[in-house]
């Protein structure tokens, strides 16, 4: 069993190695607002980096601060079968900039 103090460090190493990534491999997410931030590094955390590289429309269309075309290619990727709800929640994050 995994000790309740281990839990929340392991949470915000994942959010700290995503966001480097993130940092790392493009260049406006530096720019974005802190809640689209967090967005996209929770997406991160569920499909894993190299995957969420593949979602060119979605990246494509953030860097363009396009944000309902941005949700709409989110919610048509293959993963948002798997967790489709909260794809959809981060999607509306992502257009209302508001958690």
């Amino acid at each position: 069993m995994i000790s309740s103090h281990f839990q929340p460090c392991q949470i915000r190493n994942d959010l700290e190695y995503f966001e480097d990534k993130l940092n790392r491999y493009l260049p406006f997410f530096k720019s974005l607002s802190r809640i689209r931030q967090l967005a996209l590094i929770e997406v991160c955390s569920y499909v894993g980096f190299k995957n969420f590289l593949s979602f060119t429309k979605l990246i494509k269309a953030v860097q363009r601060h396009d944000y309902i075309s941005a949700k709409k290619a989110m919610c048509e990727n293959k993963w948002s079968y798997q967790y489709g709800m909260r794809f959809q929640e981060l999607g509306d994050i992502l257009v209302t900039n508001q958690i």
